[in-house]
């Protein structure tokens, strides 16, 4: 239903701003003083091309020019995909990102597993928008790369020489004078996009103080949607039955076909993206098969990820399906060479 809401609110704007923006008069409301932006790139794997375009989204995006901004890469170990010539921090500091001053950290901050992470920083610009470069040395996980980053952000925002933190001091104060000079003296508040490991946070925020009552009310759907996962299933499974046994019946229910037609609108709006997003015939194909599969193996998928997910809750090595390689070309995660002090 609330899918169904969101597609009718998309489609009204649309229809507000596109077909009736000659009949209808904003008045544009600037603020005196304009926000500050950290837009967050975490990286793990990306190759050349996907982080190019990454990045040059995050430049394209309009209106904000006014606004004081900064790019804020965390690249989560050094890694290679199939194909990939180059790691993804390689890729960043000798192809893409214009070369700038940077210093290595050996005892950057404590990640997730209580260890000091050896990190690398660099400031510089990219197409003209400035950028701050910290590259880990060792596989954490991009979960442990979204921890630095908000955590580098809140304390940056509430700054005070007699707060302890997770990071190193140097490499607090290299990062946070770069934000400096950029016009970026404070990060009034953090705006989630996206998050790996989503419902755990999810949990967090319906009862963090703060939180602004939409953030929560999607954080409760979020997280009661994850439970009833098995029941969503069952529920489907029962429906295939019905439709097999009464399905005669039930096409002449005027409630059962509204109902169906509510739960439809979803999936014929996921439909329509397929003629109008995919630049090529290839992408608009490989979109139409993965959608038809999601169609018919999503019940059954989103149950057997839950059950494998409570299983393996502990297991940080999720998606670690690329070589890791160290300063000297050898597999690890750099536990032998890192400490806790």
């Amino acid at each position: 239903m609330l899918q169904f809401i969101m597609i009718l609110c998309i489609a009204a704007h649309t229809l507000v701003t596109r077909v009736f923006c000659f009949w209808i008069f904003r008045k544009e409301n600037k603020p005196e003083s304009p926000e500050r932006f950290v837009m967050l790139l975490p990286c793990y794997n990306e190759t050349l091309g996907e982080l190019t375009r990454s990045l040059d989204s995050l430049i394209a995006q309009k209106n904000i020019d006014d606004h004081p901004r900064t790019i804020f890469i965390v690249v989560d170990g050094n890694v290679k995909g199939p194909g990939m010539e180059k790691t993804t921090q390689q890729y960043l500091l000798e192809d893409i990102l214009e070369p700038g001053p940077s210093r290595t950290f050996e005892n950057g901050y404590r990640a997730r597993d209580g260890l000091f992470m050896p990190t690398k920083v660099q400031t510089g610009f990219y197409k003209g928008m400035p950028y701050v470069f910290v590259g880990k040395r060792y596989n954490q996980g991009k979960r442990d790369s979204l921890c630095f980053a908000r955590s580098f952000i809140y304390h940056y925002q509430v700054r005070s020489a007699n707060v302890m933190t997770m990071f190193n001091n140097d490499l607090f104060e290299y990062i946070g004078n770069a934000f400096m000079q950029h016009g970026l003296e404070h990060i009034e508040y953090l705006r989630k996009r996206w998050a790996l490991g989503s419902i755990t946070n999810e949990f967090v925020m319906i009862f963090r103080p703060g939180i602004i009552l939409v953030e929560r009310l999607q954080s409760i759907v979020a997280v009661l949607t994850w439970f009833i996962t098995p029941f969503i299933m069952a529920a489907v499974v029962k429906l295939i039955l019905i439709l097999i046994e009464r399905g005669d019946e039930l096409v002449k229910d005027p409630v059962f076909m509204t109902l169906i037609s509510i739960l439809a609108c979803r999936y014929f709006y996921s439909l329509c993206i397929g003629f109008w997003l995919p630049r090529n015939w290839f992408e608009r194909a490989q979109y139409f098969v993965g959608y038809f599969f999601h169609f018919i193996t999503s019940p059954f998928c989103n149950v057997v990820v839950l059950v494998y997910s409570l299983f393996n809750s502990d297991d940080f090595k999720w998606g670690k399906t690329r070589e890791v390689i160290d300063p000297e070309g050898e597999k690890g995660d750099g536990l032998g060479g890192r400490g806790t002090h």
